[in-house]
């Protein structure tokens, strides 16, 4: 599932944005380890979510593109059995020709925002960590990991 995530998400770039402005205030080492564990959040994210599709059908209804500022935003309503529609907007960027998703804003909130929104929260109750954020990040990744060999690095 990995390499559809990496191929269909432009993870680097919304990694850096979640970070905001401590990216710039990060080491190299300390941006490549942040990236990292964002891939193995996400990731874990996508997979806690896929089981909740098993025994459902589900229906996707892609409504009009729109073109705004740099990024196209692709509205649809995924309806699943037994539950209300939901709007999700899928803003799709198209840099260097490779259109990848940038941000997912379901119901009118936008997923990048939110998760940059915790992560200074976290980083200025943390003396303004990144280390501390990978840190908290890993084990948010690893919660439960049984074995060394499951770990994020």
């Amino acid at each position: 599932m990995q390499p559809f995530i990496d191929r269909v998400v432009d993870v680097d770039a919304v990694a850096r944005f979640c970070l905001g402005r401590f990216w710039r205030q990060a080491t190299p080492v300390q941006q490549q380890n942040y990236v990292r564990v964002f891939h193995a959040v996400l990731m874990n994210a996508v997979l806690s979510r896929v089981g909740d599709y098993k025994r459902n059908e589900v229906r996707v209804l892609i409504q009009q593109p729109e073109t705004r500022d740099d990024a196209v935003h692709v509205p649809t309503v995924v309806e699943r059995t037994g539950q209300p529609p939901v709007k999700v907007t899928w803003v799709v960027s198209g840099d260097s020709g490779n259109p990848r998703i940038a941000d997912v804003i379901a119901e009118g909130v936008s997923l990048r925002l939110t998760v940059r929104s915790d992560y200074s929260a976290f980083l200025k109750s943390h003396g303004d960590s990144v280390d501390a954020l990978v840190e908290a990040l890993k084990q948010q990744v690893c919660d439960g990991c049984t074995s060394p060999s499951t770990s994020i690095p």
